[in-house]
């Protein structure tokens, strides 16, 4: 037997002022803007720089354990000596062990952290398209379309 899926309801037609919020919808050059977009069919996608919060499109990564550093390290020892023997192997895991404090790994989090920022900017004219699963969240239309939701 199968089962048919309903289709989920249309949304909701939106009756805000706003239909993105970037800056306001006043001057004459933003309605003309937006109505080209919308009659021809074009999207516009804006790059990191235009979006409303400056931390989109910064980078956020979970801090590693001093544990999970050494296995990192020590993985990329043997990834470039794959011919090290076990001896030296233990070694260097020992090394890494005694050099590798919590303070240690806090600092090298913040390097990590900034230095794949560094790479990231590089890219700061790339567009970002960004959608989201729920049409109704809240907490996305009070941020983005002036507290309206469907």
């Amino acid at each position: 037997m199968n089962s048919v899926e309903t289709p989920p309801p249309a949304p909701t037609r939106a009756t805000c002022s706003h239909f993105y919020k970037y800056s306001a919808f006043t001057s004459g050059d933003r309605q003309t803007w937006l109505k080209e977009i919308m009659l021809e069919h074009r999207i516009y996608v804006p790059n990191f720089c235009e979006l409303n919060d400056p931390l989109d499109g910064r980078t956020r990564l979970i801090p590693m354990s001093p544990d999970k550093m050494i296995s990192v390290l020590s993985g990329d020892v043997l990834a470039r000596n794959p011919h090290m023997s076990v001896k030296d192997q233990h070694l260097h895991d020992r090394i890494l062990g005694q050099n590798i404090t919590e303070d240690c790994a806090e600092s090298l989090n913040r390097e990590l952290a900034k230095s794949l920022q560094n790479e990231i900017d590089k890219f700061k004219h790339w567009r970002v398209y960004s959608l989201s699963k729920r049409y109704d969240n809240s907490s996305l239309w009070a941020h983005y379309a002036d507290d309206c939701v469907p």
